[in-house]
């Protein structure tokens, strides 16, 4: 499990540090301008791009429609296999699934006032003259991960919650 968080951890320090470079015409903008989080439509190495539902392994896009009824997604291929992208309620949703169309985890961006209230109020009672800037929760088999960047007038920290327990995982000085 530490290993499965500290993975995610690093994962979303690389999301946090595209957060700050410009959008470029190659990036998929999250659906809604509130939340100023990009994730790559092409990876640096070209190996993540969008594609056509047609072209996802079935299993995948069985899971997807029988657990998001309704939903439409935009899914985009991985070296290591399918992301089925949506935005629902303010909150960007990435499901993701391995390339045989098992689910691996799902990905949820958004701002602060949709974090649940007892790990807000863990996080803003140790941090409380930050504010927070977006969240990263991972959905796993073994339960939430929540990665939480936050800044005050001069400082960034990334946050770790996972299993009521809470840990900085970076300390920057703003330029």
């Amino acid at each position: 499990m530490k290993q499965i968080v500290s993975a995610l951890a690093v994962i979303a320090m690389m999301i946090a540090a595209k957060n700050s470079s410009a959008q470029s015409k190659s990036d998929l903008a999250i659906n809604n301008t509130s939340i100023a989080v990009n994730m790559p439509l092409r990876s640096p190495d070209k190996k993540t791009f969008e594609t056509k539902v047609t072209t996802v392994n079935v299993k995948a896009v069985r899971d997807f429609t029988r657990s998001y009824k309704g939903i439409e997604a935009r899914w985009f291929k991985t070296e290591g296999g399918y992301i089925a992208n949506f935005l629902s309620n303010g909150i960007d949703n990435r499901i993701v699934y391995n390339d045989h169309g098992g689910w691996l985890y799902n990905l949820l961006t958004y701002k602060e006032d949709h974090l649940p209230t007892d790990v807000r109020n863990m996080v803003k009672s140790n941090y409380f003259d930050y504010d927070i800037t977006v969240v990263f929760q991972y959905e796993l088999k073994e339960g939430f991960v929540y990665i939480i960047k936050m800044k005050d007038q001069s400082n960034v920290k990334m946050i770790r919650v996972c299993d009521g327990e809470m840990e900085e995982i970076n300390m920057d000085k703003k330029s």
